[in-house]
């Protein structure tokens, strides 16, 4: 299925622990045409210098908006990085082939 992303939709990563182990864990799982969804703490990852690596492996990267405002954390500026709302969430997962949470 091809989404708003642009590419296949692979598998949707939902990360909600900030950066740490968990994240380390993640970036040798990705693959083609996989999203990471940045949610509830995960969004704290926005200015750590994992973010980089899960950028370079070419997943696209998005974070939810509501659990931005909740958190204080300002939108991302870095390029690539989509900021989502709840709508465009249950878009993502019905695009995507499968979902792990993280």
């Amino acid at each position: 299925m091809i989404g708003s992303w642009g590419t296949e939709m692979g598998v949707l990563h939902l990360l909600s622990q900030p950066p740490g182990p968990v994240w380390e864990s993640l970036v040798p799982r990705l693959g083609d045409g996989d999203r990471v969804l940045l949610l509830g703490d995960g969004v704290y990852g926005l200015r750590h210098p994992l973010l980089g690596r899960l950028q370079d492996t070419g997943a696209g990267i998005a974070a939810l908006a509501p659990d931005l405002v909740a958190r204080g954390v300002e939108p991302p500026g870095a390029e690539g990085i989509r900021v989502i709302d709840y709508e465009e969430f249950v878009d993502l997962t019905v695009a995507c082939v499968r979902i792990l949470s993280w």
